[in-house]
């Protein structure tokens, strides 16, 4: 799904985009040009915009644009780079993340969030709002978003405790769907658990 690396003059043309000065208003900055790039050369035309810096307010557009129906599969991939870059949100964005995700509706949104879950420090305060839309996913059709709904929910109930009955739970359901990477994800959180 990948695309093939970018091209210089890609590179330039993203990271001068990124570089434009928005007040983070969606038809305008810097998330709706990598909706544009994203739409144009897929998860390649995204990574520009994770190679060059970017400031607080990106972030800020990023977040937003997670439960935006055009944005979210390319602010949710962002996310995921940004968190598996070795940065943080911060408590006050994971929050606000955390209160749209009953407004994402795409699939492969769905799964980078999920896949985001480990690198979160999940407020208790909305560690429920967390928790149902992991539930959601463990109930849906995606394999893949099963797969990491259940490894989501076991990164939640690592951080609060009140999760952990059903997260036992959930793995257990889950090491017998019917899907091998639902099966293999459970694998590896097995191993992990020790």
């Amino acid at each position: 799904m990948d695309a093939p690396e970018l091209g210089t003059s890609m590179i330039i043309e993203a990271s001068a985009d990124r570089r434009r000065l928005h007040d983070g208003a969606m038809s305008d900055g810097r998330m709706e040009d990598a909706v544009r790039a994203y739409e144009r050369d897929g998860i390649g035309g995204l990574r520009a915009f994770v190679a060059s810096p970017a400031g607080e307010s990106w972030l800020d557009e990023v977040v937003a644009g997670s439960a935006d129906t055009r944005a979210s599969v390319a602010a949710t991939w962002l996310l995921r780079a940004h968190v598996e870059a070795g940065e943080e949100l911060g408590r006050a964005r994971t929050a606000a993340l955390l209160r749209a995700l009953d407004r994402v509706d795409d699939d492969d949104a769905r799964l980078h969030l999920c896949q985001t879950v480990a690198s979160l420090d999940v407020p208790a305060r909305n560690a429920e709002q967390l928790a149902r839309f992991l539930r959601a996913g463990l109930a849906g059709d995606h394999k893949l978003v099963r797969a990491w709904a259940v490894d989501g929910l076991h990164r939640l109930a690592r951080q609060h405790e009140r999760y952990r009955g059903e997260a036992l739970q959930a793995l257990g359901r889950a090491s017998r769907d019917p899907a091998a990477s639902v099966r293999a994800r459970v694998r590896r959180i097995e191993k992990e658990r020790g």
